[in-house]
């Protein structure tokens, strides 16, 4: 099974990706393989992005995690402290969902199964396949059950606020009636890391 599975990954790595179809068989193939294997490099940031392309809502395991931030960063705004809520923000959020652990682990891993990683190496390449899966991932929730966070009901990527291709987080919480919309930082520059071998806006609501 894992080597039809590398085959097939390393046939789409090689004809290229250009559709959000590919993006998503890829990373189903990825999901499978991260399932099966018991060494290599550790890839939590791999497997929350391809868990999040792949279901319509996520409330366990990583976006959990990322759900208990938002709650964290939602107490200073609700206590009108922006300049707190601006640096938790950036240390909870920008910080933990960024393209460059996205790609660096997605390299890492194609390394590992000898499988070709011009998707990670070229600039063109990576910044394509993030933008077909913002696409994929757009209006997908991280929803909350009944779970100990205090503010945070779901977290959802949208482009309701979208501006020069650029989308929007939106955070409902418990005890309000709209979401809470500001700027998604998910930078796709920059190069990744060598392999090695051997200030955000201030939030605002919608008009209500």
């Amino acid at each position: 099974m894992k080597d039809e599975l590398l085959d097939k990954l390393r046939a789409q790595l090689d004809a290229g990706i250009t559709t959000e179809p590919e993006v998503l068989f890829v990373l189903i193939k990825i999901r499978k393989l991260l399932e099966t294997r018991t060494t290599g490099p550790k890839s939590p940031t791999l497997k929350f992005f391809c868990d999040w392309a792949l279901h319509t809502s996520l409330d366990r395991g990583g976006a959990l995690n990322i759900i208990m931030q938002f709650d964290k960063v939602m107490e200073p705004y609700l206590a009108g402290d922006m300049d707190a809520f601006n640096a938790s923000i950036e240390k909870h959020i920008n910080d933990l969902l960024t393209a460059e652990r996205f790609r660096n682990e997605l390299q890492r891993f194609l390394s590992f199964h000898g499988l070709p990683y011009r998707l990670t190496s070229e600039q063109s390449s990576w910044q394509d396949f993030v933008d077909k899966y913002l696409s994929s991932v757009a209006d997908s929730p991280l929803e909350i059950k009944p779970l100990p966070v205090k503010y945070v009901q779901s977290v959802t990527i949208t482009n309701i606020m979208e501006t020069e291709g650029k989308l929007s987080w939106a955070v409902k919480l418990f005890d309000f009636p709209n979401p809470i919309y500001f700027p998604f930082h998910f930078l796709a520059e920059g190069r990744p890391e060598p392999l090695q071998h051997s200030a955000p806006q201030t939030p605002t609501r919608p008009p209500g």
